[in-house]
């Protein structure tokens, strides 16, 4: 994935001229100029300077108030980009997931399809039951009335032993 690094630079800016916001603006022009980075900026610089600190101004306020608002608005474009960000690789993980779910199901599935007696059945190969419905293993797995079922891959036969050898 190559995704640019996000760098939100809060600062004065020129004008008014200052040491800060030439230093600032050198930080952001170098930060620009580098293809790895996406840089914006949010101007704190009062557009005039003005020697009545501490005496209250609405322009000011207004100005701080907007400004603000201006980083509260790109702290949320911030957030919705790293929250899709998050979605997007949540979505794909639990598609990725998925898919290695459903292929690990598929496989159990035809391992136990291929090791079913079925599939042995329908090769050739026959099971035999006594009356009970008890798969025969050996000799004494017969029941006294001597009925068995026959399974193959035409059908179940019904059979009794007449003799013992």
């Amino acid at each position: 994935m190559n995704s640019k690094i996000s760098i939100l630079l809060i600062g004065p800016f020129p004008e008014p001229l200052s040491g800060v916001s030439i230093a600032n603006q050198v930080v952001n022009e170098v930060l620009s100029e580098d293809s790895q980075f996406e840089v914006d900026l949010i101007n704190t610089s009062y557009s005039r300077f003005d020697e009545e600190i501490g005496k209250f101004s609405f322009k000011k306020a207004f100005f701080y108030l907007t400004l603000n608002l201006n980083i509260l608005k790109e702290k949320i474009r911030n957030n919705q980009n790293s929250l899709l960000g998050i979605s997007n690789q949540f979505l794909n993980n639990n598609k990725n997931n998925f898919l290695s779910y459903s292929n690990r199901v598929n496989s159990a599935s035809k391992l136990l399809e291929s090791l079913s007696y079925k599939s042995v059945i329908k090769r050739g190969f026959a099971v035999i039951r006594n009356s009970s419905n008890k798969v025969i293993g050996k000799k004494t797995d017969i029941i006294r009335d001597n009925k068995l079922s026959i399974e193959t891959k035409f059908g179940i036969i019904k059979a009794e032993i007449k003799d013992e050898q």
